[in-house]
C-alpha cells in the first residue's frame, strides 16, 4: 500500500540570494489518503524518530493556520507551509518531484525563517504525521 516514504529534499539559497530553491523527490508514497500536505517544522526529529516532537509548523511571525494559506498570496502564509504555497503531494502517485523557489524561507542562520536546524514533515490531510526528517548541512548548505 505504499508507505515508508523515501526521498530527498535539497534546499539552497536561490539565485540572486532571495529565498530558497527547494528540489524535492519522494517515492513509495501511500496509495490512499492524499493529497499529502508537507511543512517545515520548528524542531529537528529526535533520535527516537518521534515526528510529534518536531512541534508546530515553522511560523516565526505567529500567523497561525487559520485562515488557510492562499497560494495566490504566499506572503500571507506561514513560512513553513510549503504545500500551502506550492501545492500538496498529489493523491494516487507512488513518486513525486517538485522544484521551486520559496521566497519566505531562508538559508541565513539566526533568523526565524532559517530552516536548516529544523525538519520537514509529511501529513495526511487530517494532520496526522506520516513521516519526518531533519535537515542536515552539506558543504555549508542546509539540505
Amino acid at each position: 500500500d505504499g508507505g515508508n516514504i523515501q526521498g530527498d529534499v535539497t534546499a539552497v539559497a536561490a539565485p540572486g540570494g532571495v529565498g530558497v530553491q527547494f528540489t524535492i523527490k519522494f517515492s513509495n508514497l501511500p496509495k490512499v489518503g492524499g493529497p499529502f500536505p508537507y511543512h517545515l517544522h520548528v524542531n529537528p526529529v529526535p533520535s527516537n524518530g518521534n515526528c510529534t516532537a518536531t512541534l508546530a509548523h515553522l511560523d516565526p511571525f505567529a500567523r497561525g493556520e487559520d485562515p488557510k494559506c492562499d497560494a495566490a498570496h504566499p506572503e500571507t502564509c506561514q513560512v513553513g507551509d510549503l504545500s500551502g504555497k506550492h501545492g500538496a503531494i498529489p493523491a494516487n502517485v507512488s513518486t513525486w518531484e517538485a522544484s521551486y523557489v520559496d521566497l519566505y524561507a531562508s538559508t541565513v542562520e539566526g533568523i526565524g525563517a532559517f530552516f536548516g536546524n529544523r525538519s520537514l514533515v509529511i501529513h495526511f490531510p487530517n494532520k496526522t504525521r506520516i513521516t519526518c526528517a531533519s535537515f542536515e548541512s552539506a558543504s555549508g548548505s542546509a539540505t
